[in-house]
C-alpha cells in the first residue's frame, strides 16, 4: 500500500510541475494512522509534501464523520484563495492535487508546532500570541461566506444538552454533577439574533500549525456544515483546556488567558451566554469520546489517568456552568467584549516543526 501511495503522488507531484523527473521521491517517514486519516510525509531534494487520506468509515462521537478526499481538497483550494491576501500572517497548506483514485490528496508540508506544543508554564506569551493569530485565522475562515442572521434560544440549547447527557452520557457511566444540572437545567431563556457561518469543522488547537516568523496555517478544514461562530470556538476551547498539560495542573489562569487571547483575535462580538452553552455541549461530548475510547480499551485511558480525565472534565463542566448567567467572567473560563486589534507576531525561534494528527 506505502508503495502505492509513492507511486500514485510522484505522478501527480510530476504532472503538478512540483517534481523533476529525476529526483528520488521517497517518505521522509512511516505513513502515520490516526483516528480518522493516515499521514504520509514525503520528500524529494530537500522539499517535503504531505498525503492525506481520509478513513470514510471513522467515527468519533464529538465530531460529524470525515469528508471524502475530494471535499477536502475542494475546501483547500477555496480558503487557499480566500486567505491569499493575507497569507503572511494566516494561511492553509497549499493544495497541490488528488491522487488519481481519489482516496486521497497531496498538500504543501507546512513546518512548525501545533499550538499546543506551546504549552509552556514558563512562557505563556508564544501560546498566548499564536492562539490570538488562530483566532483571527477562524474569524478570516468565517468570513468566507457573507454570514445569514439567526435566531437562537438559549433555553433550547441547554435543553438540548441535558438531553445528550441523559441519552448519551448517563449510559456510559458520566454524570453531570448537580450543579452543572441546575444550571442547565434554569439557564436564562432569551432569544438572540447570532451569526450562521460555514465552520472550519474540527478547529482544535493540534489543527493551527505555528510557522516561524510567519504566522499560523490551518489544517484540516472540511467546510461540510454551517452552524454558530461558538461551535469552533468552543471546539477549539474544549481541545485546548482537555490537552494533557493540564491533567496534573489545575491551570485557571492559562486558561482564562487563552479564552481572553481567543476571542481577542477573533474580534468578533460573541454573547458569553451561548459561548458558555455550547462549550459545555461540547465539553460532554468530548467526556464521551474519551470514556468510548477507555471502553474500547486504550491503556492509557485506565486505571488513575482515568480517574484524573473524569475529575479534568468535571472541573471544566463546573466551571463552565458557574457563570452561565452571567455576561461577565466570574470563573475565568471565557472571556467576554474583544478587544479589535491585530494580532501579535508569532515567534516560536528554537521550536520543532510538528505535523498534527487529526
Amino acid at each position: 500500500m506505502s508503495a502505492d501511495v509513492l507511486a500514485a503522488a510522484r505522478a501527480v507531484l510530476l504532472a503538478s510541475a512540483e517534481l523533476d523527473e529525476r529526483a528520488p521521491l521517497a517518505f521522509a517517514e512511516p505513513p502515520v494512522r490516526h483516528a480518522r486519516s493516515t499521514i504520509s510525509v514525503l520528500v524529494a531534494n530537500g522539499r517535503r509534501w504531505v498525503v492525506k487520506q481520509p478513513d470514510l468509515d471513522a467515527r468519533q462521537e464529538d465530531l460529524s464523520p470525515p469528508v471524502s478526499a475530494a471535499v477536502e481538497f475542494a475546501s483547500l483550494v477555496r480558503l487557499d484563495r480566500h486567505f491569499a491576501p493575507c497569507a503572511q500572517r494566516m494561511r492553509v497548506p497549499r493544495p497541490v492535487a488528488l491522487l488519481p483514485d481519489a482516496s486521497g490528496f497531496v498538500m504543501e508540508y507546512v513546518a512548525g508546532p501545533s499550538v499546543p506544543a506551546l504549552l509552556r508554564p514558563a512562557r505563556p506569551r508564544p501560546l498566548l500570541h499564536a492562539i490570538e493569530a488562530a483566532g483571527a485565522a477562524l474569524a478570516h475562515l468565517h468570513a468566507l461566506e457573507p454570514p445569514a442572521r439567526v435566531a437562537v434560544d438559549s433555553g433550547l440549547l441547554a435543553t438540548g444538552t441535558l438531553t445528550f447527557a441523559d441519552e448519551a452520557m448517563a449510559p456510559l457511566g458520566l454524570r453531570l454533577a448537580p450543579a452543572v444540572r441546575a444550571a442547565l437545567a434554569e439557564p436564562p431563556s432569551r432569544t438572540v439574533e447570532a451569526a450562521w457561518v460555514r465552520l472550519h469543522g474540527d478547529y482544535a488547537p493540534v489543527n493551527v500549525i505555528v510557522e516561524p516568523s510567519r504566522g499560523v496555517a490551518v489544517i484540516d478544514p472540511s467546510l461540510e456544515a454551517t452552524g454558530l461562530p461558538q461551535d469552533d470556538l468552543s471546539r477549539f476551547l474544549t481541545m485546548l483546556y482537555t490537552d494533557r498539560y493540564f491533567l496534573l495542573r489545575p491551570g485557571a489562569g492559562v486558561r482564562a488567558a487563552a479564552a481572553a487571547a481567543l476571542l481577542r483575535g477573533y474580534a468578533q462580538q460573541v454573547d458569553p451566554t451561548i459561548l458558555r452553552l455550547r462549550l459545555i455541549d461540547c465539553l460532554c461530548r468530548r467526556w464521551v469520546r474519551r470514556q468510548m475510547a477507555r471502553l474500547h480499551g486504550v491503556p492509557r485511558l485506565a486505571g488513575a489517568r482515568a480517574r484524573l480525565v473524569d475529575a479534568q472534565f468535571a472541573r471544566l463542566l463546573a466551571g463552565a456552568a458557574a457563570g452561565l448567567a452571567d455576561s461577565t467572567v466570574q470563573d475565568g473560563t471565557l472571556a467576554v467584549q474583544p478587544v479589535v486589534r491585530p494580532p501579535a507576531p508569532v515567534h516560536t525561534r528554537g521550536a520543532g516543526r510538528r505535523r498534527a494528527p487529526d
